[in-house]
C-alpha cells in the first residue's frame, strides 16, 4: 500500500483490521453455512426421513453416525427397512413403496440390521 502511494500508519491499520476479521470472519461465514446444511438437513429428515435415512446410508462411511444408528431412528420414525434381497436389492440403498406413510428403503447390506 505504501508503495502505492498510501500513508503508512493508515496501511497498518488497514493491514490490523483485515487481520482482525479472519480471526473470525471465516469461522463466521463456515458457521452461517453449516448452519443452512443443519437446517435443510433438519427439515428433510423430519419431512422425508425416507429418503433421509437411504441418502445417509448411501453416503457411508461419514464417520458420524454408524449405520445401525441411522437404521434405527428411522424405523422409530415410521420407516420401514427390507433387507437385502436377491432380487430388488441394487448396489445403493433404493426407495420403494411402502405399507406405511412413508417409502421403504431397501438395505444394501447385510452386515446392518
Amino acid at each position: 500500500m505504501v508503495s502505492r502511494g498510501y500513508d503508512h500508519e493508515f496501511a497498518e491499520r488497514t493491514f490490523k483490521q483485515i487481520e482482525g476479521f479472519g480471526s473470525y470472519g471465516f469461522p463466521e461465514s463456515h458457521a452461517a453455512s453449516f448452519a443452512l446444511i443443519a437446517y435443510a438437513s433438519s427439515w428433510v429428515k423430519c419431512h422425508h426421513p425416507d429418503a433421509f435415512c437411504a441418502a445417509l446410508l448411501n453416503a457411508q462411511p461419514m464417520g458420524f453416525y454408524a449405520p445401525a444408528q441411522i437404521v434405527r431412528d428411522a424405523r422409530q420414525h415410521g420407516v420401514e427397512i427390507r433387507p437385502i434381497d436377491v432380487n430388488h436389492s441394487r448396489w445403493d440403498c433404493t426407495l420403494e413403496p411402502g405399507r406405511g406413510k412413508y417409502l421403504a428403503v431397501r438395505h444394501w447390506s447385510s452386515h446392518g440390521p
